[in-house]
């Protein structure tokens, strides 16, 4: 017999894994991925990643009741369309799953030696096709309420919102083949000493962990040539769409509007007012022209992330204010492809990348999506040359 069939077989056997299940928004599940794998690397475990849904958010559950649900609603998926029974599975009528290596750049995982292996079937018998482990090779994590554990190298943090601590150090003595968590959504849900080793990992992963698939990055380049070019506009971001953030609105706009108004300048309303009566294409292409020579801050190029549909209606005040604010709406000349080819739900996507190639972001309060692009416009101030202050 082969003496690296056995070695292999033998590799096979001894190898560990870790898993969780994901829920909520395409921001909330990247946030759950990098905690996966920050516990992935801290534990010396193969992460099994589940694949990223681009569709409308599905529901957080306790741990079982999710997997019973996704074991039901991605067997009822239709190719296509990709609708659902309603029957139990309402949270997944636009479930759209695809591989993490297909959207997010995950040179800085590998980079760091953080083992993993994509999942691409969330059915329960899963493990056992594709890995041999049964249940009693498990070791469930379970999550009976939506913040149930947090999970402790040696911090002294207490619990926060969340109910139970969990040490890693004690998830390293496990023996079971697999560890299977709940939720690992949230940005506090790893209670990590601040300068350690993890804690830099995790600072690492989110700032390097970003989108790679061509469309959004070709389209998202796009448009911010037509701003003028990476780094020489500014970009915010106003969440509107749902809860909290819909009740917050007008707060919210305060905040961004203050923290715009403070640029150095002198105002020079004749300008503004000029600029107010060109039609949108046109102001655009003027706005650029004087974008770095204006002495008024309401006339520099601004980038506005949103989920309103129509901020030009809903937030005409900001946009009368404001005359050089541009939002993804007013550059159909280039998403029109997305939504042709049926690749609409990357328009979110488009959204955060162009509002991340900024030289100033100012974004949402507790917004995750205003985090995710924040840490990546500092990645990307980086490498572009410094352009004229802003």
């Amino acid at each position: 017999m082969d003496d690296s069939s056995n070695d292999d077989e033998t590799e096979k056997s001894t190898e560990k894994y870790v898993t969780y299940l994901p829920h909520s928004g395409f921001h909330n599940q990247r946030i759950a991925l990098i905690n996966a794998m920050v516990i992935a690397k801290s534990l010396n475990r193969t992460l099994i990643m589940p694949e990223l849904n681009m569709g409308h958010a599905n529901y957080w559950l306790p741990g079982k009741a999710l997997a019973l649900q996704f074991d039901d609603c991605s067997r009822k998926i239709f190719k296509g369309p990709h609708r659902v029974s309603l029957n139990g599975c309402y949270a997944f009528r636009s479930y759209n799953p695809w591989s993490v290596s297909s959207i997010l750049d995950l040179s800085a995982v590998n980079d760091q030696g953080i083992r993993y292996v994509e999942r691409n079937d969330m059915s329960l018998d899963f493990f056992e096709k594709n890995f041999g482990l049964t249940k009693d090779d498990t070791y469930y994590v379970q999550d009976p309420t939506r913040f149930s554990y947090r999970i402790y190298d040696n911090s002294s943090m207490d619990l926060g919102s969340f109910d139970f601590p969990l040490q890693l150090s004690v998830l390293r003595q496990r023996t079971e083949p697999l560890i299977s968590f709940g939720s690992l959504f949230g940005s506090f849900r790893l209670a990590i000493e601040p300068n350690s080793e993890l804690w830099w990992l995790r600072e690492y992963l989110t700032a390097e962990l970003g989108i790679s698939h061509s469309v959004i990055m070709q389209d998202s380049l796009s448009i911010a040539s037509h701003l003028g070019g990476p780094g020489n506009y500014i970009s915010i971001h106003i969440r509107q769409g749902d809860g909290s953030f819909r009740k917050a609105l007008k707060s919210t706009i305060v905040h961004v509007q203050a923290h715009l108004e403070k640029i150095k300048g002198r105002a020079d309303p004749d300008a503004v007012e000029a600029m107010r009566q060109l039609s949108v294409p046109d102001r655009l292409k003027a706005c650029v022209v004087v974008n770095h020579t204006v002495t008024d801050p309401h006339l520099r190029v601004i980038f506005m992330a949103t989920d309103a549909h129509n901020s030009r209606e809903s937030m005409a005040d900001f946009h009368y204010a404001f005359p050089c604010m541009f939002t993804l709406n007013d550059f159909s000349n280039v998403i029109s492809n997305l939504i042709e080819t049926d690749h609409s739900i990357f328009l979110p996507l488009v959204d955060a990348e162009v509002a991340s190639h900024s030289s100033r972001f100012v974004g949402t309060p507790k917004s995750t999506f205003s985090k995710y692009i924040k840490y990546r416009q500092r990645r990307w101030l980086k490498y572009y040359p410094k352009a004229p202050k802003s």
